[in-house]
């Protein structure tokens, strides 16, 4: 009955305007603490006690006009001692956790660092592994990118978790059996494997395998681009393929035929350095190039270059959508620099 009516408050709440569903909640919040205080784990079979009352404090949080006590340091403490208590009821250490994690991330991320997160959705798929929740492979893909970028936690231990979550999603998009089923795995591979791209930018994160699957193809669809054919090369010497490799060997093979730069100066030193995974030297010495020219068309072209640069290897998105904004300013009518703006995006 007491369950029934806190429902019947929140309904009303739901449908009224500001003034009334403050009342509403205060009215639950009265009877939702009894209920607790009687049976916390109601019938012993559903956590309905423990997620009414953290919605009730959940609008504590979001309304400082309600005219309660409650601020939303005392809110969200009172949230968590609630998922505790649930896992202390039910098990399900490994969903609340992952619940923990998810609201800190996206409903209360001032209350805790970016660690603290992490540690939640850790914890949660060590303990869940290939039956992890869907709602923390997203959140816990960005903490372990941005920690990752940081230096904030072992590589090794960022490539554990990178792989669990690929693993996860890749079997929840097999056994899924129907499109609602799927759509939230669908929405997870929209992002996570593309938010990953941006460890590449990690020395040592993936292996020489990575990147000559991933990347060598693109040679092979055209074979004589010269921009493809020093993007590979460097892609491939980034991940620390051999040099005696058959795919570099024909990668090189392919430069030296038709792309590589005679002449010394800056544009020859770039290229090498391009080439050998020296990517901000390689930045440096486009950028001289591009300051002593007066060719407007080399000017665009070599600033589009170095905005690449900033794109594909060190992941560094405002920079790369600053450059290609400039190379668009050298050369009128010209969309390639918007199409990677739009790829950025």
């Amino acid at each position: 009955d007491q369950i029934r009516a806190i429902r019947s408050e929140l309904a009303k709440g739901a449908e009224a305007n500001q003034e009334f569903i403050s009342k509403s909640y205060l009215e639950a919040f009265t009877l939702w603490q009894k209920a607790y205080t009687m049976a916390p784990a109601a019938d012993g079979r559903r956590a309905d006690h423990f997620e009414d009352g953290i919605r009730i404090y959940d609008y504590f949080y979001n309304t400082p006009t309600a005219k309660s006590e409650i601020t939303k340091e005392i809110a969200v403490e009172k949230i968590m001692e609630l998922y505790d208590k649930r896992a202390e009821c039910y098990g399900e250490e490994g969903y609340v956790a992952g619940r923990k994690g998810f609201d800190y991330y996206y409903k209360y991320s001032d209350q805790a660092t970016t660690m603290e997160k992490y540690t939640f959705f850790k914890k949660s798929m060590d303990i869940d592994g290939d039956s992890t929740q869907y709602f923390v492979l997203n959140p816990f893909t960005a903490v372990i990118s941005e920690l990752m970028v940081d230096e904030k936690i072992p590589l090794e231990e960022a490539q554990k978790y990178q792989k669990m979550i690929i693993a996860r999603l890749e079997k929840a998009l097999k056994d899924c059996k129907n499109p609602k089923e799927c759509e939230p795995w669908k929405i997870i591979e929209g992002y996570a494997p593309a938010r990953f791209e941006q460890l590449e930018g990690v020395k040592d994160f993936y292996d020489c395998d990575y990147y000559k699957n991933k990347y060598y193809k693109e040679f092979e669809a055209d074979p004589k681009n010269c921009d493809v054919i020093e993007e590979v090369i460097s892609r491939l010497r980034w991940g620390g393929c051999e040099v005696e490799s058959p795919e570099l060997t024909a990668l090189m093979e392919a430069y030296n035929s038709g792309c590589r730069v005679t002449t010394t100066g800056p544009l020859r030193l770039a290229s090498d350095a391009l080439q050998e995974g020296r990517f901000r030297d390689a930045i440096d010495s486009y950028q001289e190039f591009v300051n002593k020219t007066d060719d407007l068309e080399k000017k665009a072209k070599y600033t589009l270059r170095i905005a690449k640069i900033y794109y594909v290897h060190l992941k560094s998105f405002t920079r790369a959508r600053q450059k290609a904004l400039e190379a668009a300013e050298f050369k009128s009518n010209w969309g390639e620099p918007y199409m990677l703006i739009g790829r950025l995006y």
